[in-house]
């Protein structure tokens, strides 16, 4: 005896079907880790920011420059988290920045620090994601203050 099937327990059933796999794939994208979704565009250590883009880049600033600002350009695929900046002079951390990221293909952030003689030296600024995985370096000196004639 072959049994037959109505349109609606065949649309209930389909139905059924789809909801079952959406619902696993966003289970999946819910459980994935907020850093599994953060990507590094760009980063730069920089004298300024002008329309939210770093403006003079570089990898060595005089020890006159006032301040130096690390830019970071951030792609997040997942939702509204937090990275940290820790700046580190000649091997110990001197400031950490807690900065907001968007959901965003650019989500662009940046902390900046006062520049003055003693800060002479080698700079680093890493980018670390909620976990604490490092996502981005940016490594520059402070040339010695000129002695006055």
């Amino acid at each position: 005896m072959a049994r037959r099937f109505s349109f609606a327990s065949l649309s209930l059933a389909l139905t059924l079907a789809v909801s079952t796999v959406c619902l696993t794939g966003a289970q999946a994208l819910a459980t994935e880790p907020a850093e599994a979704a953060l990507r590094v565009n760009q980063t730069a250590a920089a004298r300024a920011i002008a329309e939210r883009r770093p403006e003079g880049a570089a990898e060595r600033f005089a020890a006159d420059v006032g301040q130096v600002v690390a830019f970071v350009d951030l792609r997040n695929d997942g939702p509204q988290t937090t990275v940290e900046q820790r700046w580190t002079h000649d091997g110990k951390v001197r400031f950490t920045a807690r900065l907001t990221v968007g959901s965003s293909k650019s989500w662009r952030t940046w902390s900046r620090r006062r520049i003055g003689a003693k800060d002479a030296g080698t700079w680093t600024v890493t980018t670390h994601a909620p976990d604490g995985t490092e996502l981005a370096s940016t490594r520059f000196e402070i040339d010695a203050p000129v002695a006055a004639r």
